[in-house]
């Protein structure tokens, strides 16, 4: 990894962080877990705080929301899960770098 990479994706985790800290400002009692790898911000948060996370990250941190996407991980551990994939608009490193929050929430089987 040449020298500019690394200094790419250490700017790319300082943003991630930020947004974040943020995040975590607002809704601290909605985030279940979180983490950070490479470009992107893992935040898994109660259902019933999905729509006002995912709005949160659109209006105020310039997130575009890219991708839903729906799985059944009820095999695996009775849920259903929603993951939001957000792109952020209003950061980017250079052409081929920017952060990514995916935003999850678990819905257990029997609310469907």
């Amino acid at each position: 990894m040449s020298e500019s990479d690394r200094q790419s994706w250490d700017e790319i985790r300082c943003a991630l962080t930020e947004y974040l800290e943020a995040i975590e400002e607002i809704f601290a009692e909605a985030i279940v877990e979180s983490r950070i790898v490479k470009d992107k911000l893992y935040l898994h948060v109660k259902k019933e705080y999905l729509d006002d996370v995912v709005s949160f990250i659109y209006w105020e941190l310039n997130g575009f929301l890219s991708s839903m996407i729906g799985v059944d991980e009820g095999p695996i551990d009775g849920t259903y899960k929603l993951y939001y994939v957000m792109s952020m608009e209003g950061y980017e490193v250079d052409s081929s770098a920017k952060p990514w929050i995916i935003v999850v929430a678990s819905l257990p089987w029997h609310d469907t």
